[in-house]
């Protein structure tokens, strides 16, 4: 698929990742469902600057797979 971005033309280089869980549940009456990944994409390396001092964001993530599907 070629995308088209104020008159330049690029092709996009991320796929879908694929999921490995599916929940069906009912929020205020509605049906909804949710998708989670088997593998998180890995992180660019970005080094960044607050206020003259420059830092680099986590390269793991401080929370659980585990914990962010408990509901």
């Amino acid at each position: 698929m070629s995308l088209i971005y104020r008159g330049t033309d690029y092709t996009p280089s991320n796929a879908l990742p694929a999921t490995s869980h599916t929940l069906t549940g009912r929020y205020r009456g509605t049906e909804m469902t949710m998708h989670y990944s088997s593998q998180l994409p890995a992180q660019p390396f970005v080094n960044l600057t607050y206020r003259g001092v420059q830092y680099r964001p986590e390269t793991t993530p401080s929370f659980s797979h585990a914990a962010a599907i408990a509901l």
